[in-house]
């Protein structure tokens, strides 16, 4: 005579839902990990800051006949920078903005001068986290930078310079957002003629700067 399995536990039934939550947990764990990981992240999200250092300027000047070679002209560079970026496997990749306003001059004899002055531009960053707290970068883009040549009692003229921007740096994070950078950059311009009483004076610059940043990341 058979007995009726009816009271009995099932065990199936439970190994079942056992496993059932389990896989449950796990798919939630794998879903919020990586945004988690990467809110926890020092380097992830959009920045602002503030840089100061130096810039130094060496032009090729030709007019008339007659150039001047590696002119140069330096000077207190200071200015803002916006930014966004990410790491994904320990690589960051990410764009910013800059402005910056230079202080750099140069004479060109007793009556003429060079003023480089306001400069702004776009760069891509990409770089490795070598800990928690610290980035290594390169970084490459355009930057464009208004420079004025001007003679005494005569004549003056600015023009725009367009360049390719290169460089490299290393940034280091706090745990209250706020981070640092040292970064070197160069920058080639393509050449520009200025128009002074009627001649022309063909510049053509390259670029090396120096700055340092403290700026928050939000």
């Amino acid at each position: 005579m058979k007995r009726d399995n009816v009271g009995k536990p099932h065990r199936g039934g439970r190994g079942a839902v056992a496993s059932g939550l389990c896989a449950a947990a796990v798919a939630a764990l794998l879903a919020g990990g990586p945004a988690t990981a990467l809110a926890n992240n020092a380097f992830h999200g959009v920045y602002l800051g503030g840089q100061i250092g130096w810039a130094g300027y060496d032009t090729d000047i030709e007019t008339d006949g007659d150039s001047i070679k590696g002119l140069a002209a330096s000077g207190v560079s200071s200015g803002v920078l916006l930014g966004t970026g990410t790491v994904n496997d320990g690589w960051y990749f990410g764009f910013q903005g800059n402005f910056l306003l230079n202080n750099a001059d140069a004479s060109l004899g007793t009556d003429a001068d060079l003023d480089v002055e306001e400069s702004y531009g776009i760069d891509a960053r990409l770089g490795r986290v070598i800990s928690d707290r610290v980035l290594l970068y390169g970084l490459a883009g355009w930057q464009r930078t208004n420079a004025e040549l001007s003679v005494a009692g005569v004549d003056k003229d600015d023009k725009d310079f367009d360049g390719f921007r290169f460089g490299a740096g290393v940034e280091m994070a706090t745990q209250d957002n706020v981070f640092f950078r040292i970064e070197y950059t160069q920058t080639v311009y393509g050449s520009e003629d200025f128009r002074i009483d009627g001649d022309e004076v063909e510049a053509d610059p390259h670029a090396q700067d120096f700055h340092l940043v403290i700026g928050y990341r939000f």
